[in-house]
């Protein structure tokens, strides 16, 4: 029998294989510490950029271009100057009507009521010279049940008299007042009338001399408002 020869296909393969690993191993070079540091820098300059274009764009604030503006142009500057002055001057303008209708509201309102307050007085003052002449009594309360409510009118009718605490009036434990005058008084009667007419008298003297303070303030007061008036041209 023949021998058969051994392939050489595997050991030439084998021999090939070693020698391929070793050309492409020889080609890479290591990475050197420069090397790495250089890829470091490369990442962190494109994340930078990356986080930039992510980023919203912000826009310079209006004062800050009209600063900028400004410091470049004279004519911005100049503007700017006039613009703040007509505001201040609207400012001042806009206080000052505020100011001129408060004061004529309250001209109104010392002219009303210095002539309410005037009939007030007056009527009241002659109540209680007219009522001191008369004697005066007064109801029982009624029962907290069957009590009605009193009219509005009654109430006004003797309302200018309440002001005068020598006559006794409505108080806590009556309903009503009433006045009356005998067609023939006793002597304790009249000795009652004589001294309840002597304090109005002096009570009267008082009220006059109260209100005569008060109405002088309140023309003061109304006089100095005119004359604020008076300078924005404003007549009274």
């Amino acid at each position: 029998m023949e021998a058969v020869p051994a392939s050489p296909t595997r050991p030439a393969e084998a021999q090939t294989d070693t020698p391929m690993h070793d050309e492409n191993t020889s080609r890479r070079p290591p990475r050197t510490a420069e090397d790495r540091q250089r890829t470091r820098r490369m990442l962190g300059v494109l994340n930078s950029t990356l986080a930039q274009a992510r980023a919203p764009r912000t826009r310079p604030a209006p004062t800050a271009l009209a600063h900028a503006s400004m410091e470049t142009d004279p004519a911005a500057s100049e503007r700017q100057a006039r613009q703040e002055a007509l505001e201040a001057e609207r400012r001042a303008h806009d206080a000052e009507r505020a100011s001129v209708r408060q004061d004529t509201q309250r001209v109104r309102t010392l002219a009303e009521n210095l002539a309410a307050y005037e009939a007030a007085h007056r009527m009241a003052r002659a109540n209680k010279r007219r009522l001191s002449s008369f004697l005066v009594t007064h109801t029982a309360r009624r029962a907290a049940g069957a009590r009605e409510p009193r009219d509005a009118n009654e109430v006004a009718a003797t309302e200018g008299a309440r002001v005068v605490p020598q006559i006794p009036l409505c108080g806590t434990s009556h309903d009503y007042e009433v006045y009356y005058l005998p067609r023939k008084l006793v002597p304790a009667q009249e000795d009652a009338l004589d001294a309840q007419e002597e304090a109005v008298d002096d009570a009267i003297d008082q009220a006059d001399d109260d209100w005569d303070r008060a109405r002088a303030s309140m023309l003061q007061e109304l006089q100095d408002i005119k004359a604020r008036l008076t300078k924005h041209h404003v007549a009274w």
